[in-house]
């Protein structure tokens, strides 16, 4: 069926739930109120998974442990765990040309551009990513919002080919390279992406309840466009807490959860015509780890350098501190409602009431 202009395909799974340990922490219920009462943004769910239980879980603005938040970027994060599982099954590899699986791009600037650059964002083939500030000049618009191109959001990426850099050699942040990144996934998976995800990733996890959007061409957007409850959001992040594993099953290639939380090649060297970023990205993951070589400190100045999260528009987090063995989701609607969400100051909350004491 249609949903707007983008084909959304539902379905239902039928699995044995994942028992989820609920330990409550008294302590925390006074300590995070002001980040679900309004006061940090409009928050429609916060959860705090940290040793070995889920013990702060809250709702509002009518969301509760069954129904689903919509992600937005957060899907980038889930379409590299799906190129993980790609990866581990020998069906595609990092290295792997994007025209090894898109022939659209052949005898372009994409015939340098790897699957592992695209992951990264490091194609270095120019995108205008601006949304509220530039619609009419950004091409992640046009993917998502105009005809035709949102009929095949990667086959509309691949038609950019002005090189901005070499590949692997700067970060442009950019929905369009996920997009193609899905394209081509899709194509070396002979279609059964979906299918990846729902017997690979989320049966083994028990989720039980999310939507995938495709575009027009029957392809998962990759990009944005991804439905999950807040718990099973939690589930994806305690996959990468636990390196991969589940249930004493390796899910992921053992390196992934290293290969996602490491900056990629772009954060090696500062340019002066170019600083990469505010902060470090890895292979479809946001970091909190300084890079001094491209002068980039913590972004989070309150939370562990090892953490590294799923981001999405109005405050998406999935947070995954290994070193506190810690995964934070929250999701809400910052932008619409007014209020600022901080997790630094969330962070600073829970370390004093769980007397954590500073972050290294």
């Amino acid at each position: 069926m249609k949903l707007g202009i983008i084909v959304v395909a539902l379905w239902s799974l039928t699995v044995q739930a994942f028992e989820l340990k609920r330990l409550p922490e008294p302590k925390l219920n006074e300590a995070l109120a002001p980040f679900v009462d309004g006061t940090y943004g409009e928050t429609e769910a916060l959860l705090v998974y940290t040793d070995g239980a889920l013990r702060y879980e809250q709702y509002r603005l009518g969301f509760d442990e069954n129904k689903k938040h919509l992600g937005w970027s957060v899907a980038k994060s889930i379409t590299t765990t799906i190129l993980g599982i790609a990866v581990k099954d020998g069906t595609v590899k990092l290295e792997d040309p994007v025209t090894k699986w898109v022939k659209e791009g052949e005898n372009t600037a994409w015939d340098q551009v790897t699957l592992g650059h695209l992951a990264t964002m490091t194609s270095g083939i120019y995108s205008m990513e601006g949304y509220e500030s530039s619609p009419l000049n950004s091409t992640v618009v046009a993917m998502l919002y105009r005809f035709p191109f949102f009929k095949d959001m990667g086959g509309y990426r691949i038609t950019q080919r002005r090189a901005m850099a070499p590949p692997g050699d700067r970060f442009y942040y950019s929905s369009g390279d996920t997009a193609l990144l899905s394209k081509a996934l899709t194509q070396a998976m002979g279609g059964s992406m979906r299918a990846v995800f729902k017997d690979r990733i989320a049966t083994p996890l028990g989720i039980t309840r999310f939507t995938f959007e495709e575009d027009g061409s029957g392809t998962l957007v990759g990009s944005s466009y991804f439905y999950t409850t807040a718990v099973d959001y939690l589930k994806l992040g305690l996959l990468y807490l636990n390196d991969g594993k589940w249930d004493g099953q390796q899910l992921l290639p053992d390196d992934w959860s290293k290969r996602a939380s490491t900056p990629s090649s772009a954060f090696r060297t500062l340019r002066l015509d170019n600083v990469p970023s505010e902060l470090a990205y890895g292979l479809g993951f946001w970091l909190n780890q300084p890079v001094p070589t491209a002068q980039i400190g913590k972004y989070y100045s309150s939370v562990p350098a090892d953490a590294y999260w799923m981001k999405g528009h109005q405050h998406q987090h999935v947070l995954i501190i290994p070193s506190k063995k810690t995964v934070i989701v929250r999701l809400g609607r910052d932008g619409l409602l007014g209020g600022k969400f901080s997790m630094d100051d969330l962070y600073k909350s829970l370390s004093r009431a769980m007397n954590w004491g500073a972050a290294p």
